[in-house]
């Protein structure tokens, strides 16, 4: 860390190394971790700075395995942010396109899904300004094109999640998630409104987990964005009969309230005392939005929230101070805005 500038300021190797990115993602993790009055402006100067040199070493990303995962965990920073603002990713180079044998990994194929998020959301906020008028005409054109990528988007998500299920059918463990007794649950009194879930969800290993929640966590976008189209539709009077309800295309985005207790459900998995401070980083995202969700429908699941920041808390790290501040400055709640509506 001390060399980091340094190597930062080279031009060779070196600085295209897979340890110097694993040092500037490592200062998002201090300031995630630190709960400094600055953490929230200084973990995203050091995400745009990661995604800049992730895209500047190009197809060193993959490598190694230690190279692909600091990829992953860049464009997940990357994803954050760009939900966060509301506006679409910034453009870079379709890793999927790289060659990687027979197909790419799943989880490439899932960031290229995921990047379309952000755009969706930001075109979704352009139609909801808009003003009632002589346009009115336009809107309902936009509204109707915002459904169908909204529905696309749903069903690209489905149709990884459905192959995903598939290849692990085909391992020694064939599920992608499975119920075991809950250690959160039992350390709260029998009446406390916390104790919600006497299970969490368990996956086969990390990698898998971390894929399947952020695919739950896009898709609890889906269900409440669609619906809002369908009841300004019908407000100005435009909803053409063969209108279809996103939420029907597909038996995995069910409805917001089973998406949200699934992340939820999910988050204890990633608090286990043996998976690091990487992963503690990881659930902040889902947590926000899920917990966003969960209030906004008035579900009971809410105070469960409270007992996941209790752990936090108890991790000694200032994961709990970085989303309260996260959330003040626009990079959580306001991100599920369309979700309240």
């Amino acid at each position: 860390m001390q060399q980091l500038s340094k190597r930062l300021q080279r031009n060779d190797e070196e600085c295209f190394s897979d340890t110097t990115l694993a040092g500037v993602m490592a200062l998002t993790l201090y300031e995630l971790q630190a709960g400094t009055s600055t953490q929230a402006s200084g973990w995203l100067s050091h995400v745009r700075g990661a995604t800049s040199l992730v895209k500047l070493r190009g197809e060193r990303n993959f490598a190694n395995t230690f190279g692909f995962h600091l990829y992953f965990a860049s464009q997940l920073n990357d994803l954050i942010h760009a939900v966060g603002r509301r506006k679409r990713m910034l453009a870079s180079a379709d890793w999927s396109e790289l060659q990687y044998g027979k197909e790419p990994p799943s989880a490439i194929q899932l960031f290229d899904i995921l990047q379309e998020l952000p755009s969706i959301i930001e075109y979704a906020d352009a139609i909801k300004a808009a003003q009632t008028g002589t346009e009115d005409h336009t809107i309902v054109n936009h509204l109707l094109a915002l459904t169908g990528r909204a529905q696309s988007f749903e069903l690209r998500l489905t149709e990884w999640f459905s192959k995903l299920e598939k290849d692990q059918s085909q391992q020694s463990n064939p599920l992608l998630f499975w119920p075991e007794p809950s250690t959160l649950y039992t350390r709260v009194p029998p009446s406390h409104p916390s104790r919600v879930f006497p299970t969490f969800l368990c996956f086969p290993d990390m990698a898998i987990a971390e894929q399947v929640v952020l695919c739950w966590t896009a898709l609890l976008f889906i269900p409440r964005l669609l619906h809002y189209t369908e009841q300004r539709l019908k407000q100005d009077g435009e909803l053409p009969s063969s209108y279809r309800v996103g939420s029907s295309l597909s038996a995995l985005a069910t409805d917001s309230t089973d998406l949200a207790k699934k992340v939820a459900q999910s988050l204890e998995y990633f608090l286990h005392p043996d998976v690091g401070l990487m992963e503690l980083q990881f659930i902040g995202f889902p947590m926000n939005l899920a917990m966003a969700t969960c209030n906004s429908l008035g579900l009971k699941e809410a105070a469960f929230f409270g007992l996941v920041r209790a752990r936090l808390k108890e991790t000694n790290t200032g994961m709990g101070d970085f989303l309260d501040t996260m959330l003040a400055k626009g990079g959580g709640l306001a991100a599920v805005r369309l979700l309240v509506s």
